[in-house]
């Protein structure tokens, strides 16, 4: 038996072949042929893809829902599946809250927004202007600006890495604004496009612990400056240069070649020991491998060293 979904969302058994419609498309909703239903899903996935209101792109969704859980009680779980995977690939975009501006003058590359398709950007922002660059207000005279790199202008389609253009001086509210306004968009990511030349605030730089130490060492945490390192390595129960430390309660060992090794009971508070000692060495230079110098460690922890 086949289901018709009306306009409350209710689904009624029919006895011929009838329609669910929108107002751009017709399906009818097969409950025991997966052949038929993945036909129907595909056509309702394009349909929302052309969706630019999210009320109508929330119905469509609806509608898979209550066809999916049809097909569950008809006894037919693999097209219900069908109906469940396709609902899955849709994601409602919601509208922007920024409005269009008009000038771009004064802006320049200030990052990347990677993963994002130009339909997602069209749905979110509406038509480009004739260059295929959006441009967006940010404050009273600011504009910023999305848009591609000249070799992609040709096919826009097919993009998804987009620069993110505006004023220099103010780069961090730029890509702060980007990203929270495109996090809805499924797979988006916001990059700084001098990430890399910029200063970290304490000279500190976070590392991304690879497996190899997590295996090897233990390592939870790890920063570097220069020539330094700091890293949090988790105590083994079964380590017997540290069994002692083990059955007093500390868990987690701060090593480093500027600072003496410490122990402590929790990682965040090994973490605050860490942070706390990198800040101490703010707008110092990077040691050889020497102890620092007496004062440079912070006196609330002095007596956690060991």
């Amino acid at each position: 038996m086949q289901f018709r979904t009306n306009k409350n969302g209710k689904a009624h058994p029919i006895t011929q072949k009838r329609f669910f419609t929108t107002k751009n498309s017709a399906a009818v909703f097969p409950l025991q042929d997966k052949n038929s239903a993945t036909g129907v899903a595909t056509a309702l996935m394009e349909s929302f893809k052309n969706k630019t209101d999210a009320n109508e792109q929330l119905r469509i969704k609806r509608v898979l829902v209550s066809a999916a859980n049809k097909a569950k009680a008809s006894g037919h779980p693999e097209v219900a599946e069908v109906y469940e995977n396709a609902y899955k690939q849709m994601t409602i975009v919601k509208p922007t809250t920024l409005q269009r501006g008009h000038s771009v003058a004064g802006t320049s590359l200030q990052g990347y927004l990677e993963g994002v398709t130009y339909d997602q950007l069209k749905a979110k922002y509406g038509e480009p202007y004739s260059d295929g660059t959006w441009c967006l207000k940010l404050g009273v005279n600011e504009t910023m600006t999305i848009y591609a790199a000249d070799e992609d202008m040709k096919h826009l389609n097919k993009v998804t890495k987009w620069h993110i253009g505006g004023w220099k001086e103010n780069n961090e509210n730029v890509l702060k604004t980007i990203r929270k306004d495109t996090k809805d968009l499924k797979g988006s990511k916001v990059k700084d496009a001098y990430a890399q030349w910029k200063k970290p605030k304490n000279g500190w730089l976070t590392q991304k612990v690879p497996e190899s130490w997590k295996k090897d060492y233990g390592t939870v945490a790890a920063w570097k400056n220069k020539n330094d390192y700091i890293q949090i390595k988790k105590i083994d129960e079964n380590d017997k240069f540290r069994q002692s430390l083990y059955n007093e309660g500390f868990r987690f060992e701060i090593a480093s070649n500027r600072f003496s090794t410490s122990h402590h009971k929790t990682l965040p508070e090994a973490k605050t020991y860490a942070k706390e000692s990198m800040k101490a060495t703010f707008d110092a230079e990077p040691s050889d491998g020497a102890m620092p110098e007496s004062g440079t460690i912070p006196r609330d922890y002095s007596d956690r060293f060991r």
